[in-house]
């Protein structure tokens, strides 16, 4: 969905960072936990600084509130299913509108079965349609509809005004470059720390 991918630090930043995200209520930073609690280290018993969620915390902040409010004022204003709104905006937005269904899961960060599932959802409410792909005889090609790309332009103008209004107003387009330059780095290190640590 357009507000969902949170990440599974949401469960350590929840019971740890409201402190760090409230002016009413801000956090030491230089505040230790002490070996032994329930927040230590169990390998070494090293002592955690709680200030080190702040980043973290922030981001995962920023995501679920531009979740709700991308869900709110965009996608219940034309009345569909957030995923398959998503799938929508990406087939609106991809070369000759068309994706395999191998890119949707990449960038959709779901799994091939969910996907098939949101697919088949959208192909029955006629959003949808599945194509031969002409490059490959064992892959198909997912394209909306008339009644598909008529559904992306009611919601994209609603997405376009949520968007103005919580980044385009808020920073300048050098701020704007910054912040999506460090996302793409602290994306490129999570990536490879995963890779490092395979399932």
């Amino acid at each position: 969905d357009l507000g969902r991918h949170v990440g599974i630090d949401q469960i350590v930043v929840h019971t740890t960072m409201s402190r760090c995200l409230h002016n009413d209520c801000q956090p030491n930073y230089s505040e230790q936990v002490s070996p032994g609690t329930s927040d230590s280290t169990p390998e070494d018993g090293a002592a955690f600084d709680i200030g080190r969620l702040r980043p973290s915390g922030s981001l995962l902040a920023a995501h679920i509130a531009l979740g709700a409010a991308i869900e709110r004022c965009a996608v219940a204003g034309v009345d569909a299913d957030p995923t398959v709104i998503d799938l929508l905006v990406r087939l609106e937005t991809a070369p000759d509108h068309e994706l395999r269904a191998v890119e949707i899961c990449r960038q959709l960060l779901l799994s091939p079965s969910h996907i098939s599932r949101v697919i088949d959802r959208a192909e029955r409410d006629g959003l949808v349609e599945r194509r031969a792909d002409p490059d490959d005889r064992r892959a198909s090609l997912v394209a909306p509809t008339r009644s598909g790309r008529q559904l992306a332009a009611r919601f994209l103008p609603r997405l376009d005004a949520v968007l103005e209004r919580t980044i385009y107003t808020t920073l300048d387009t050098d701020e704007i470059e910054t912040l999506v330059g460090l996302l793409d780095r602290i994306e490129a290190a999570a990536r490879e720390c995963t890779l490092d640590h395979p399932a």
